[in-house]
């Protein structure tokens, strides 16, 4: 007689694997590092054609009228005229670690002002004294800058933010862990 073989229930939750956002499958391999912002980056973006790094800021008459309202300011600041190159460079993280940029973007998100993630080439300069955390050798030129991911209801607001640069307002796609 032959034993009846039993069935033992399912443990592994294949259903919900669809749901789970990878970085390979969001950010093209055009892409090898992303600055976390929030849309307060826009305005200047415009006006310099690059993201700028604290050091060229803290010269820069513009924002004494249009103060920083993007970024992450503590370190950066504090670094200023101390010859250290977080202050000297766009702070970036790399693909895999775009929740850290994530965070970033949210940092003084408000409602008004919303997450942003820039999508960066490999043809920028990276300090070479600082290696878990990739910083720039100065300013990120927007020639650089291959993608604007925002939350997927603000791509259409995002997009006429940037109306005025053409190349940019064309970078502006959606990314859902923004929303």
């Amino acid at each position: 007689m032959m034993a009846k073989i039993m069935q033992r229930p399912a443990t592994l939750n294949i259903g919900a694997a669809h749901r789970i956002i990878h970085y390979q499958s969001v950010i093209p391999p055009n892409i090898v590092f992303i600055h976390g912002t929030n849309s307060a980056v826009f305005d200047g973006l415009i006006h310099f054609g690059a993201l700028l790094s604290m050091q060229e800021m803290s010269g820069e008459h513009w924002f004494e009228h249009h103060p920083l309202a993007s970024g992450e300011l503590g370190y950066t600041i504090e670094a200023l005229g101390l010859d250290q190159p977080i202050s000297q460079g766009v702070s970036l993280c790399r693909p895999q670690n775009y929740r850290e940029a994530i965070r970033y973007a949210n940092m003084r998100s408000d409602g008004v002002i919303f997450p942003v993630l820039i999508g960066i080439d490999n043809k920028i300069d990276i300090n070479p004294e600082i290696i878990d955390h990739p910083v720039s050798c100065g300013r990120i030129d927007i020639e650089h800058i291959n993608a604007i991911y925002v939350p997927r209801q603000l791509v259409d607001q995002a997009k006429r933010k940037l109306q005025f640069t053409p190349r940019l307002a064309r970078l502006v796609c959606q990314f859902d862990e923004l929303s």
